[in-house]
C-alpha cells in the first residue's frame, strides 16, 4: 500500500469535519477526466507540470483533497478536482489519495475540468442514501463513511 507520507491535507477544513477519506487510485482511474492535459492550473493562474505540482505533494504534502462530486438527481459520478494529480499518483503506484464527497445535484462544479460523467457503481456507493438528497439543490459535502460500501477506502 502507498499512501502519501505528508498528511498536511489534514489541516483542511474537509478533513477537520470528517469530509474526507483515502480513496483508492484504482476507483479514482475509474471516473476521472481521461483527456486532460500534462499542465495543472495554479491558483495564482500559473500553468505547471503535473509531475512537478506532485513532486511538491511529495515533499511538502497535498493542501487540498482530490474532490468527488456525485449526484442523486443523475445517478452520476465525476473526479471534479484531481484530475492532472491523479494520472501522477497512478504513474509513481501509489495506491489510495485523499478525497472529500460533495452531493450536488448539477453533478459538477466547473465543467472546464471535464466533460466527464460516471454511472455510479452501486457496489461502492450506496445509492439509496444519496438519493435522500435529491432535492437538495446546493453541494452538501458528506462524510465518506454514509455513503461508501466498499472496505478498499480508508476512513479518517
Amino acid at each position: 500500500m502507498r499512501l502519501l507520507e505528508n498528511k498536511k491535507y489534514y489541516e483542511h477544513h474537509w478533513t477537520m469535519s470528517s469530509k474526507v477519506c483515502e480513496v483508492p487510485v484504482s476507483f479514482l482511474s475509474n471516473i476521472r477526466h481521461l483527456k486532460s492535459t500534462n499542465v495543472t492550473d495554479m491558483p495564482n493562474g500559473e500553468l505547471k507540470h503535473q509531475n512537478i505540482v506532485f513532486d511538491n505533494i511529495e515533499e511538502f504534502g497535498m493542501i487540498e483533497p482530490l474532490l468527488i462530486v456525485t449526484s442523486p438527481k443523475n445517478k452520476t459520478i465525476r473526479l471534479e478536482s484531481g484530475n492532472h494529480r491523479i494520472k501522477t499518483a497512478i504513474e509513481r503506484n501509489y495506491t489510495h489519495l485523499p478525497c472529500a464527497f460533495v452531493l450536488y445535484d448539477k453533478g459538477f462544479f466547473h465543467i472546464g475540468n471535464g466533460d466527464h460523467f460516471y454511472n455510479i457503481d452501486e457496489t461502492i456507493i450506496d445509492v439509496e442514501t444519496i438519493l435522500k438528497f435529491n432535492k437538495a439543490t446546493y453541494p452538501i459535502y458528506i462524510n465518506p463513511k454514509k455513503i461508501i460500501k466498499n472496505n478498499n477506502f480508508i476512513f479518517i
